[in-house]
């Protein structure tokens, strides 16, 4: 759950039955008439997986079911974001009569992309990978799991491997191990 020391987004890729991308205009005045994938921040003490269901029907208009997490990206330790492919599940698309401060419309889109006035170029990356994971997953379908707790503690690590061992550094030593935890 969203804590209010840094700032997590949510983004969903979600294609139909004909493979076309939706697609939503953004209503924001600094880029206002732009086309974005369903986007935005997440809200304090909402899970991952809710945010993401909220966003695409506060933008678009359509309920949706995550399938997987695609990617992670961080811009520093205070913007991370969550990119998944998801499938609509029902509702009715947005237009623009239904305009709000969220966004003016949705629409299911079969063309290139970059042919659009894009509100930013960095989903263009985001649709390559959503759309090679369709055609040949490259890892099992993936969702955060929502662990109780009551408080998250970051803490950086460094590794050091060599041909016969693997060091963990945990701030001031480092630790030998013979495989890594991680995996």
């Amino acid at each position: 759950r969203l804590r209010r020391n840094a700032c997590y987004v949510v983004l969903a890729v979600l294609f139909n039955e004909r493979d076309e991308v939706l697609l939503t205009q953004e209503a924001k005045p600094e880029c206002r008439g732009k086309w974005y994938l369903p986007a935005g921040r997440m809200e304090p003490g909402e899970t991952i997986v809710a945010a993401v269901r909220r966003e695409v029907r506060e933008e678009t208009g359509l309920e949706c079911e995550p399938l997987t997490l695609l990617a992670l990206e961080e811009r520093g330790p205070a913007w991370i974001r969550f990119v998944f492919l998801a499938r609509p599940t029902g509702a009715t698309l947005k237009t623009l009569q239904d305009a709000d401060a969220e966004s003016l419309q949705a629409t299911w889109w079969a063309g290139e992309p970059s042919a659009l006035p894009l509100r930013a170029p960095d989903i263009l990356p985001l649709l390559d990978l959503a759309a090679r994971y369709r055609r040949s997953p490259s890892h099992p379908a993936t969702l955060p799991q929502e662990l109780p707790c009551a408080l998250i503690c970051l803490r950086p690590i460094s590794c050091r491997r060599t041909r016969s061992s693997l060091a963990l550094n945990c701030g001031t030593r480092w630790i030998r191990c013979m495989r890594s935890p991680i995996t």
